[in-house]
């Protein structure tokens, strides 16, 4: 597969967080290997773990990887990712940026994928926010995604989606000036969601490349009924952050009641399911309950509630 020497303009961003594995250290050969340069925030909550991160990195990369954090503990995925977007701005070099879990399986063929389609959108003025990666389960069901109609799409490889997860996917930097940054607020969860909606409320299409397959893990499994995925499901405590975001995020992107209403059926239904079948039932409907609440009052930031 050929990649040309436009793909130093890209950029990759990675966030740890106590990392148990040297997966991320495969991952940053990867990138380096494809000419994509490498920025790296430790969120890790204990400073003698980010110092060993930040070793391991400088004696296998030397100089060739931007590595910081700020003090020991968890920022959030939100403040982390949007620390990398504004020191990739502040270089003012590349007109990409990827966003990577620490546990993501780089494939170098997506990459090559998504950089080209990249490419070829913008040499052909197609204006865009986002490109993502197809996400394909362990054993190898992909997840389901939402194409839209209403777009420009070059080639069938190319979907036209209405959401699309921040990791393995390329953003255009120009994006982040236009509609802003990721929501501080909301700390993990509904992040991605949230950005695609402003993405979408700007005219800003986001597009799948199905060529460029990856395989990633949402959640901690998912719920089956005879056999087939219904949908990922995650710790008790997410549910907090899943609820509140969600109604944050509409509230600010002025989502109608009506529509605000009905994810929150959903997502309370959704969560009955995995109350019945994955257990924890009483906790899950506790920050469940939280969340909503938080999120009509407006409420970030870490969640305050254990149960």
């Amino acid at each position: 597969m050929e990649h040309d020497n436009m793909l130093k303009h890209f950029c990759a961003g990675i966030v740890l967080f106590n990392p148990d594995d040297e997966t991320f250290i495969i991952s940053i050969q990867e990138l380096i290997g494809l000419g994509i340069g490498v920025y790296v925030f430790d969120n890790s909550t204990d400073e003698q773990l980010i110092q060993k991160n930040k070793r391991k990195i400088e004696l296998k990369f030397g100089n060739n990887v931007v590595f910081f954090s700020k003090q020991a503990g968890n920022v959030g995925l939100s403040l982390a990712f949007n620390l990398i977007v504004k020191a990739v701005l502040k270089e003012d070099i590349y007109k990409g940026i990827f966003l990577f879990d620490q546990d993501t399986f780089i494939n170098k063929d997506a990459l090559v994928y998504l950089m080209n389609s990249f490419n070829n959108l913008q040499k052909e003025n197609v204006n865009f926010g986002i490109l993502a990666g197809y996400p394909i389960r362990k054993d190898g069901i992909p997840y389901r995604i939402k194409p839209v109609s209403k777009a420009n799409v070059l080639t069938p490889d190319l979907v036209a989606v209405s959401e699309a997860s921040s990791s393995y996917s390329l953003f255009q930097l120009s994006t982040f000036e236009k509609i802003g940054f990721f929501d501080e607020r909301f700390f993990i969860d509904h992040i991605d969601m949230d950005f695609s909606t402003r993405c979408l409320q700007n005219n800003l299409p986001i597009y799948i490349n199905t060529k460029a397959k990856f395989t990633h893990n949402i959640g901690v499994g998912d719920v089956k009924l005879f056999g087939y995925h219904l949908f990922p499901f995650a710790d008790d405590y997410r549910h907090y952050y899943q609820v509140r975001n969600m109604i944050l995020s509409g509230k600010k992107n002025k989502i109608s009641v009506i529509n605000i209403s009905l994810s929150i059926t959903i997502r309370v239904l959704v969560v009955t399911v995995i109350a019945l079948t994955k257990g924890k039932a009483i906790s899950r409907f506790r920050y469940l309950y939280h969340g909503i609440i938080d999120g009509f009052k407006n409420i970030g930031g870490i969640c305050k509630y254990k149960f």
